[in-house]
């Protein structure tokens, strides 16, 4: 009866590697993969919540602006007014 040897190299490709690589990849891979995840994610939340504050900041300009013409306005009012 013949024994077998068991090589624990793995070749695929004409690369052979360790099953420590591959273990270590299981456990290395997801962690990144997460971490890219969350800075994607981050730059949604970051691109939005810009696009919520220009919005914000573009209604209170044109309130103002609206003021300051009604202002304007009323004073061209009284002085017409004051003219007469």
């Amino acid at each position: 009866m013949r024994k077998w040897k068991i090589n624990r190299k793995v070749s695929f490709l004409r690369i052979t590697l360790k099953g420590s690589y591959t273990v270590e990849a299981s456990l290395v891979v997801p962690i990144l993969l997460l971490i890219i995840e969350g800075t994607i994610l981050l730059g949604f939340r970051i691109y939005s919540e810009g696009l919520t504050y220009l919005t914000e900041v573009q209604v209170m300009e044109m309130q103002s602006v609206e003021k300051f013409r009604l202002l304007q306005a009323g004073e061209d009012v009284i002085e017409n007014i004051m003219e007469d």
